[in-house]
């Protein structure tokens, strides 16, 4: 990690040792912490989603970068969109052109899983 551990405070913690941190005054970069690993996103709403796809699917593993393990590709557009959004830290763009959709189809998608994720 980049980021100097005692200058981290957490801002959101969840279940299963999950927890975002930032430096201080709320910006970049985010850090998603879990038991095993740190991951350094640079904005929260990716945090957000990393720790949605993190609940759901386990902690990433290390795959090319334009690839989603089976288990997210059955669960659609959605979560695809997610995981290599936060995962992969594709940009919206990308991911439009990917599936061939309007960018705010993509955010509608990230949005989705995002809402299906806090409801269960």
């Amino acid at each position: 990690m980049d980021v100097d551990e005692s200058e981290l405070n957490t801002l959101s913690e969840y279940g299963d040792g999950i927890y975002i941190r930032t430096t201080e005054g709320f910006s970049p970069p985010f850090v998603v912490s879990t038991n095993n690993d740190d991951y350094v996103r640079g904005g929260y709403v990716q945090a957000i989603v990393l720790v949605s796809v993190i609940t759901e699917y386990g902690e990433p593993r290390e795959l090319s970068d334009d690839v989603v393990p089976a288990s997210v590709a059955v669960d659609g557009r959605p979560a695809i969109s997610a995981y290599l959004y936060s995962v992969n830290e594709w940009s919206k763009e990308e991911l439009a052109q990917l599936l061939d959709v309007q960018k705010e189809t993509v955010t509608k998608y990230i949005s989705r899983f995002r809402r299906s994720e806090t409801e269960e």
